[in-house]
């Protein structure tokens, strides 16, 4: 759907990305501006078109506050077209949202928020991760298969509580957290976990932390043939 923006100074309307000679595994791109200008550069990346198209996703929304996508041709050439912000972007830097992991227990959210506990009922997790996603101003809680129900803050970023029933006949219960960092998004709040004061994911290729009940732990060994 076509969209309304401010007219900022520049911003990328046109990329094209290229195999380096002789350079296995590395790319090179170069993204037009508005203003006709021409920033070049070099991707070593296992997927350099999703790369270039977080790039420039980044790019537009930090001159206009919108999101983009690149329309590629077969030669490598790609256009810049816009449309809305994806959900949990914000204009400016936004604050960290940092959780701190209770090994055994759960994940205790930023205060006032309630915390999101292991072996607590399917609403209380429900209620936890709808009071984060308001909190930071992102889409409400929502229930994916192979995933189960989480908030995402950003590309691959997000709050995840798999509920099962394994406790309670008919009473699904939270038996797995999953804290996941996807890649840079800019305008979007950076997930942070701690346990013990120790920054979880110091090491940047740790992409998850998750958490998983001994009672449901204990069940699944038991449903193994």
């Amino acid at each position: 759907m076509p969209i309304t923006m401010p007219k900022p100074s520049s911003y990328p309307v046109r990329v094209t990305l290229r195999p380096a000679a002789g350079e296995a595994g590395t790319w090179r791109y170069e993204i037009v501006d508005s203003s006709s200008s021409r920033r070049h550069g070099v991707l070593r990346d296992p997927d350099p078109r999703a790369a270039l198209e977080i790039m420039v996703s980044d790019l537009v929304f930090e001159a206009l506050t919108v999101d983009a996508d690149v329309v590629w041709t077969s030669d490598g050439h790609g256009e810049v077209v816009f449309r809305e912000a994806d959900p949990g972007r914000t204009p400016g830097r936004s604050p960290a949202f940092a959780l701190v992991v209770v090994p055994g227990q759960g994940v205790l959210l930023p205060e006032p928020l309630p915390p999101l506990l292991l072996d607590a009922p399917k609403p209380m997790a429900l209620s936890a991760l709808a009071a984060a996603a308001e909190t930071l101003g992102i889409a409400p809680p929502e229930e994916a298969l192979g995933i189960g129900l989480g908030i995402q803050m950003g590309r691959g970023t997000g709050l995840f509580a798999l509920c099962a029933d394994y406790l309670d006949p008919g009473t699904d219960r939270i038996a797995e957290i999953t804290i996941k960092r996807g890649r840079a998004w800019r305008g979007s709040h950076e997930l942070r976990a701690h346990q013990d004061g120790v920054d979880l994911f110091a090491d940047p290729r740790r992409e998850s932390v998750k958490l998983t009940s001994p009672a449901f732990a204990s069940q699944a060994e038991r449903w193994r043939f």
